[in-house]
């Protein structure tokens, strides 16, 4: 499911650097500081292209946290909150 999760941003990603226009490049390298692109040409999308793993990267470690979080909750509530049994019978009939 998170490879799905990160291949479907990864896609995502990719197509919106396709759409990017050459004024929204130029705020891109405002905002930054510094050139992150020259010029709206192959190259310029080839160096938006590399990004793309980034929002992968992000999706990626966004799933993991959530799912470690679910995880997290659902152990400290069985085995903290509502107590854990000792008897091995219990353990045995699984």
């Amino acid at each position: 499911m998170k490879s799905t999760g990160v291949k479907i941003g990864l896609k995502v990603g990719e197509a919106q650097v396709k759409r990017i226009t050459g004024k929204v490049l130029v705020k891109i390298n405002q905002k930054v500081g510094f050139r992150l692109v020259t010029k709206f040409d192959q190259k310029g999308v080839i160096n938006l292209g590399k990004m793309v793993p980034v929002l992968g990267c992000v999706i990626g470690g966004s799933f993991d946290a959530v799912s470690t979080r679910t995880i997290a909750k659902a152990a400290k509530m069985t085995f903290i909150t509502e107590g854990y049994s000792k008897d091995k019978s219990i353990i045995e009939s699984l």
